[in-house]
């Protein structure tokens, strides 16, 4: 992502990129449009959701980290690994309003970012 791209419109252009190769997204949490972090759940029918979490690497371009195993703690039954992303998501929502929080349904757990995925 560009720095000077509001995030919105960032977020607008990732779920357009989900929704032209057949997945679900949508907006679960509104942050600051124009300084808010961004949180990406990934979920699909009896899988284990991904979580990918907006971050920088050392030249300042952005990345995002999958915290998934972190999260989940190496939970294997599917309801238990939902419930525990989104007590995370929850968790994060309450230390920081202006985050944004993104879910794509998509039977292959597809991300659809151009960015990197560490």
């Amino acid at each position: 992502m560009m720095r000077n791209i509001k995030i919105r419109f960032w977020i607008d252009a990732l779920l357009a990129r989900a929704h032209a190769a057949g997945a679900s997204g949508y907006i679960v949490h509104k942050g600051d449009e124009d300084a808010g972090s961004i949180i990406i759940k990934i979920i699909s029918f009896r899988e284990i959701p991904r979580i990918l979490i907006q971050s920088r690497n050392m030249d300042g371009d952005l990345i995002f980290v999958d915290i998934s195993q972190t999260v989940l703690k190496g939970e294997i039954d599917c309801r238990m690994a939902e419930q525990l992303t989104d007590e995370y998501i929850e968790k994060r929502i309450k230390q920081d309003r202006d985050v944004w929080v993104v879910e794509i349904d998509d039977k292959q757990l597809r991300h659809f970012l151009t960015e990197t995925v560490e």
